[in-house]
């Protein structure tokens, strides 16, 4: 671990590292427009919290942010970095509650993943590779009141993190950012899951943060 512009890092990727060194904000524009759809600002949920740079842009207009960062090297920099009012806590959210599932780190520390890196990857990334058993919950679980926006980040893993989810969804129909990368099976699951619930596509940022809409 160290600290770069007062931002705690542990292992981050070459865009977290230059975002950060640079004083930059992460992922420009994308919380504060998402707010922006939201009627009520009273509680957001980030899914795959990292390092909080992304719960602490919540936190600015949310009342509570919980977020969930399941790598015990990731969340010990969420905790450090957390404002007040953002909840941490080190587990993922997935489909079911599961006491020891595995996590890969792969090349940095926005890679964790549920999902086993194909034996190609896993091949080029064999001097970094190393894996955390960890623990995961499902959203619903949790009961989490006055929802009002929900990111998911999970590498792959965002399909089994909605199913876990969708009690919740249901009930208070947030602002949904769902990452979905091209050629993943998980990005058409998702899409089809959100347009059954009444959701519509509103935006995309960086070509894969997708923003959905309860219509």
């Amino acid at each position: 671990m160290f600290q770069l512009n007062g931002i705690w890092l542990s292992a981050p990727s070459e865009h977290v590292f230059d975002v950060v060194s640079k004083g930059k904000q992460y992922h420009a524009g994308m919380i504060a427009y998402c707010q922006s759809l939201c009627k009520n600002k009273r509680a957001a949920i980030d899914i795959g919290g990292c390092y909080g740079l992304i719960a602490n842009q919540m936190a600015e207009f949310f009342d509570t942010v919980y977020s969930f960062e399941p790598s015990p090297e990731a969340y010990a920099c969420l905790v450090l970095n957390a404002q007040d009012n953002v909840n941490t806590y080190n587990f993922g959210i997935s489909n079911q509650a599961e006491k020891n599932k595995t996590l890969y780190f792969t090349r940095n520390d926005g890679t964790n993943r549920y999902e086993k890196p194909s034996l190609d990857n896993w091949n080029r990334w064999k001097r970094t590779m190393k894996t955390f058993l960890t623990e995961v919950k499902t959203l619903d679980s949790l009961d989490v009141e006055n929802v009002d926006l929900i990111k998911f980040d999970v590498e792959g893993h965002e399909y089994l993190s909605l199913q876990g989810s969708l009690e919740t969804i249901k009930k208070y129909k947030p602002v949904i950012i769902m990452e979905q990368k091209p050629l993943r099976e998980a990005t058409v699951l998702c899409d089809r899951k959100l347009i059954e619930l009444g959701y519509t596509k509103d935006k995309v940022f960086r070509q894969k943060d997708c923003v959905y809409v309860y219509r």
